[in-house]
């Protein structure tokens, strides 16, 4: 897991925690009547939850670089690349 991977990992986890704000937020009748600890509470446990499922299967939009022998050198099976 690579600089890259985290900064996805992030951007994701905060894309999750600001949905889940703004779902809980209109829940109540006024602003004022909002339970912010309930929506922070949630909405944290969102960014953790998505930090999570990002380390345990990953995420498509980061490449995971795989390194490949340079040409001409065999593969450990004793084939070619060709």
């Amino acid at each position: 897991m690579n600089k890259e991977f985290w900064l996805a990992a992030l951007k994701r986890a905060g894309h999750a925690f600001a949905q889940t704000a703004l779902a809980l937020i209109p829940a109540a009748a006024r602003i004022e009547a909002v339970d912010w600890v309930t929506v922070l509470s949630t909405s944290a446990l969102a960014f953790v939850v998505s930090i999570l499922k990002s380390v345990a299967i990953g995420m498509p939009e980061v490449q995971i670089e795989q390194k490949q022998p340079p040409d001409g050198i065999e593969n450990a099976d004793g084939g070619d690349d060709a």
